[in-house]
């Protein structure tokens, strides 16, 4: 089976790989595809001539300045996406058709990779926004108004991940509540 993780910014897709991978499942995340394209001296050089020097520090990407900016700036965030994304499904591309076994792939915003077809289900994790919020301002140290922004600029996907989702998780908080959410489903 090929399943994909989705759901919006802050609703613990994390959390369930976390789980997947406790119980020795093959797992591959987006944000670990991107953090290997934040290595490529290609890639940082077009940063650098898009989003200007002050995304950088010492030579070093700054992601919250890169994030600070995106997450205000809808041009910009969409930007960024032109230039990251056809790299990182390119990659989901390789990895989801050289599976052997099992596999589940997390796709925050699976709806604009049109990559659905490719999967055999669709696990959408979903939360509220007040926990959203609290997680997203706790795992990135930033303000509530950035977290705010970050929530925001997604909002409008929330119809479309439902539409694309075979089963939903429901994640506001209680870990013994999440994996059994998800033996149930590995069960079926």
């Amino acid at each position: 089976m090929k399943i994909c993780i989705t759901g919006l910014i802050g609703s613990g897709k994390s959390s369930v790989l976390s789980i997947l991978k406790k119980y020795g499942f093959d797992i591959y995340s987006t944000d670990e595809i991107n953090n290997e394209l934040l290595k490529d001296d290609s890639y940082l050089k077009e940063l650098k001539e898009n989003f200007g020097t002050g995304i950088f520090i010492n030579g070093k990407l700054d992601k919250k300045a890169l994030a600070k900016i995106i997450f205000t700036d809808e041009s910009k965030r969409k930007l960024l996406n032109s230039l990251s994304h056809p790299a990182i499904i390119n990659r989901l591309i390789d990895i989801i058709k050289g599976a052997k076994g099992d596999i589940f792939v997390e796709i925050p915003l699976l709806a604009d990779s049109n990559l659905a077809p490719l999967f055999d289900k669709v696990w959408l994790v979903e939360s509220k926004n007040e926990v959203r919020l609290q997680r997203i301002m706790k795992r990135d140290i930033v303000t509530k108004e950035l977290a705010l922004a970050k929530i925001s600029s997604q909002k409008r996907y929330h119809d479309d991940l439902k539409r694309l989702a075979t089963d939903i998780i429901y994640n506001n908080g209680d870990l013994n509540y999440l994996e059994k959410q998800i033996n149930k489903l590995l069960q079926r």
